[in-house]
């Protein structure tokens, strides 16, 4: 959380960290226009939204996806 806002949830799994992120249809632009695994933004752009929301997991195994966790983690902070 950052002060009230929740910004994502983690569960710790055996071999990984898994985050879950929730946005908005008016954020998904943003979120696709940023620099992490393409695959992950692949299967979000074709996610449908539950109500006004749309989910985006990320696995975190290794160095690279920590730094798209990191780049996610700071755009949901910075969104108003």
């Amino acid at each position: 959380m950052c002060k009230k806002k929740k910004i994502v949830w983690i569960s710790i799994w055996e071999n990984f960290i898994k985050a879950s992120f929730i946005f908005a249809e008016k954020t998904r632009p943003g979120v696709l226009g940023l620099s992490f695994n393409e695959e992950i933004k692949s299967t979000f752009s074709s996610t449908k939204p539950t109500g006004k929301l749309i989910p985006l997991m990320v696995d975190i195994k290794d160095e690279e996806s920590f730094e798209g966790f990191k780049t996610l983690l700071n755009y949901k902070k910075n969104l108003r």
